[in-house]
């Protein structure tokens, strides 16, 4: 109850006081729209430790333990990107510790308040699972996860960044960290820098097929396989890179010769249905944001100068 003698702001000091705070904040309900939309807005960081995000996190939120932010696991990211971090819930404050390093490296952040706790308050469902992204089973669920990555930038932006950032982590770090095994079962950096190349590959020729025939059926691949029957960690990194920036270069001129109608093709894929080529496109781009990901806290673990 309000008595005469508390102090009230006044309309334009409470405007201003919660137009700020929803400056700094979002909600559990508010970012899962966001997120069922397939175009949020931001990338969602869960800040807790492995283990915490492994027993269960939102599903679409990569994991970056707030002590582990800094420029370089940041770098797949253009400066003008929009984080959302959470934590455990209101008892925890990682998620103010991550949003302060964001802040303090020049990032733009928000805190979603409540955390993985409210996530379950408000009925919905923790994913389990240590690693994100593509390492999934269902085919709608990986379509969802890479297309959030992209967090409403333009594809075809980003797919002209990505030899630029492999050519930059190439010449970063020496051809052992780069062959190193962060986790047991895993690939290493540069074993995924040949994915992506035998991907870009494929994607490739899946781009021709749909644009030049009715429908067609597109075949998944296995992606193991192609790794090691290639033998792509005994390949030297810098090689690999140049060869990926190749066929990027002359995949990135098809796409960007194509007509709103070609867009509209679509293939049948074994896997995920049928696939137009505007999907396709985001996913590509998506697929890559992911790896270089990956490749950034595979060498946190692996480059001993931390």
């Amino acid at each position: 109850m309000i008595t005469n003698n508390e102090i009230v702001a006044d309309p334009q000091t409470a405007l201003d006081h919660f137009e700020r705070l929803l400056s700094f904040e979002t909600d559990c309900w508010d970012v899962h729209a966001a997120l069922a939309s397939g175009a949020p807005g931001f990338v969602l960081l869960d800040v807790r430790g492995p283990q915490a995000f492994e027993d269960g996190h939102v599903q679409g939120a990569l994991p970056l333990p707030h002590g582990r932010i800094n420029e370089r696991t940041l770098a797949a990211w253009p400066p003008d990107t929009l984080f959302v971090v959470y934590c455990n819930g209101p008892h925890c404050n990682g998620a103010d510790r991550a949003a302060a390093r964001l802040a303090r490296l020049g990032r733009k952040v928000k805190k979603m308040i409540g955390g993985a706790e409210g996530w379950k308050i408000e009925g919905f469902t923790l994913e389990k699972g240590a690693q994100p992204g593509l390492e999934v089973s269902a085919p709608g669920t990986y379509r969802e996860k890479v297309l959030s990555l992209l967090a409403g930038r333009d594809p075809i932006e980003v797919l002209g960044q990505t030899p630029s950032a492999l050519a930059d982590i190439v010449a970063g770090y020496p051809a052992e960290i780069l062959r190193g095994r962060a986790i047991q079962g895993k690939w290493t950096p540069n074993e995924i820098i040949g994915h992506l190349t035998d991907s870009e590959w494929v994607y490739g020729y899946r781009l021709r097929l749909i644009l030049c025939e009715d429908e067609p059926a597109i075949l998944g691949f296995r992606q193991d396989a192609w790794v090691a029957s290639q033998r792509h960690n005994e390949r030297e990194p810098s090689e690999v890179v140049e060869i990926f920036r190749t066929l990027r270069v002359l995949n990135l001129s098809v796409w960007k010769r194509m007509s709103p109608a070609d867009f509209e093709r679509s293939g049948q894929h074994n896997e995920r249905g049928a696939e137009s080529l505007a999907v396709m496109l985001q996913l590509l781009a998506g697929h890559d944001l992911s790896h270089l990901d990956q490749i950034g806290r595979y060498i946190e673990v692996l480059d001993p100068r931390g």
